[in-house]
């Protein structure tokens, strides 16, 4: 009995191994945010969750120790384990993780408050950076994309972090005042923003940024 039990805790410590790694549209990842909450780096570029993905190595780690205890301790049992570990191993990297990592995801910023349970989409955010003369101001014309998840409405500032790009991080302005946006409770928006930088905050002359690394800030209603 105590075999049969510890061999079914191995399936599905490979099922949790899928899930761990398994990724949204958008990048989200409930192992990356449950290595984060532990102390651990997900990346080895944390900043830029760029460069060598650690989640997928204990992924790979869960899914290998799942697979060998469940063969293990269950082939008696189940003489055709073999085959069914890989049908389950299909099934849950194409059904069962996405909706686990769905489901954690609703749950993780369902906890969240402020602007940290506002969700930035990158992939379907971009800059364009154009000057008309080479000393004159710079003119940004972008478009973000992020979404409310709490059932409140929410106000932000926004700034722009890139040391290749500015002087330190700048707060994306509108007619000379900090751009506020705002999104209503559990919507998802995309905002405009037309707007100059003075020269002396920013070091290129012209180009085209896909996913700039923004900060939120609160601004209160």
């Amino acid at each position: 009995m105590k075999r049969r039990l510890f061999g079914y805790g191995f399936v599905l410590l490979m099922v949790f191994g899928i899930a761990f790694a398994s990724q949204d549209k958008n990048g989200f990842s409930f192992g990356d945010q449950i290595l984060q909450k532990i102390g651990l780096e997900a990346w080895s570029n944390p900043e830029q969750n760029m460069g060598f993905h650690y989640t997928v190595l204990y992924s790979l780690v869960f899914i290998i120790g799942g697979w060998w205890g469940a063969v293990r301790l269950l082939k008696e049992i189940h003489p055709k384990i073999d085959r069914r570990m890989v049908v389950l191993f299909f099934i849950t990297l194409f059904f069962l993780a996405p909706a686990i990592n769905t489901v954690v995801k609703q749950m993780y910023y369902s906890w969240q408050s402020g602007v940290d349970a506002i969700e930035y989409y990158p992939k379907e955010s971009r800059c364009t950076v154009s000057r008309m003369d080479e000393n004159g101001p710079a003119t940004l014309d972008c478009q973000f994309t992020f979404e409310n998840h709490q059932s409140y409405p929410q106000r932000f500032r926004i700034k722009w972090k890139d040391e290749e790009i500015f002087q330190g991080a700048i707060t994306l302005t509108f007619n000379e005042r900090p751009y506020i946006v705002e999104i209503p409770a559990e919507h998802k928006v995309s905002v405009s923003l037309h707007t100059e930088v003075e020269d002396g905050q920013i070091l290129i002359h012209s180009g085209e940024f896909v996913g700039p690394e923004l900060i939120l800030a609160k601004e209160e209603l």
